[in-house]
């Protein structure tokens, strides 16, 4: 089942909980595709944080813990 079509400048996306499409004109659009996350030795290295699917957590001022 396709979710989104492009039609020229117009993208329709499915939305399923909608139960209906969604048009949004667009200039440009650009696919990615998922990726798994392997932030174990970087994770140590940087000494950052990972969330529970296992991608590391974005440093944020508060929760800094800066040593010299």
């Amino acid at each position: 089942m396709n979710y989104v079509s492009l039609n020229h400048d117009v993208a329709v996306i499915k939305d399923v909980e909608l139960g209906g499409d969604v048009s949004v004109h667009v200039d440009t659009v650009v696919f990615n595709t998922p990726m798994r996350p392997n932030s174990d030795e970087v994770s140590k290295i940087l000494r950052l944080s990972k969330d529970q699917e296992g991608f590391l957590m974005e440093l944020t001022r508060s929760s800094a813990q800066w040593t010299r």
